[in-house]
């Protein structure tokens, strides 16, 4: 995964966090756990959008909350993953605003929604595939616009 804060994780650290969480595997990710933090700055030409993507702050936090609501119910977890949808939100418009770039703003838009049905625990499968699902979409569309670090 190469967008906003997962960037910060590495290209596929967060996909195998988010597939790799279900509520009968062991007991979920420790809380706060820190990630390498390799900066991303936008090539030249990038909207100004590629920025507040890669900026997400929460995003990198993302394994971690949906780990722990695919073990069960976690109300800080859930609050995490709100903030991650409140920030997309954000980058969404912006995206929409700067105009031509209908995949990306699909792709957000599905993410976006996705997140929108995880509730306080136990995570369904259907929705953390749906999560991981729009993680990759959101990887492909953004991927060539924004240049992000594989």
């Amino acid at each position: 995964m190469r967008i906003a804060g997962a960037v910060r994780l590495g290209v596929s650290a967060l996909l195998v966090a988010v597939t790799g969480c279900t509520s009968g595997e062991g007991p979920a990710p420790g809380r706060g756990a820190a990630a390498s933090v390799p900066s991303y700055e936008a090539p030249a030409d990038a909207p100004d959008f590629c920025s507040r993507l890669a900026s997400v702050a929460e995003l990198g936090r993302l394994p971690v909350s949906i780990g722990t609501l695919a073990a069960g119910r976690d109300v800080e977890a859930r609050a995490q993953v709100s903030g991650v949808v409140r920030e997309l939100r954000g980058v969404l418009a912006d995206v929409r605003s700067e105009g031509g770039h209908a995949g990306l703003v699909a792709a957000l838009d599905g993410l976006v929604h996705a997140l929108g049905e995880v509730g306080d625990g136990p995570l369904p499968d259907p929705v953390r595939g749906a999560v991981t699902a729009g993680l990759e979409q959101v990887d492909v569309q953004a991927q060539p616009t924004c240049g992000f670090p594989a």
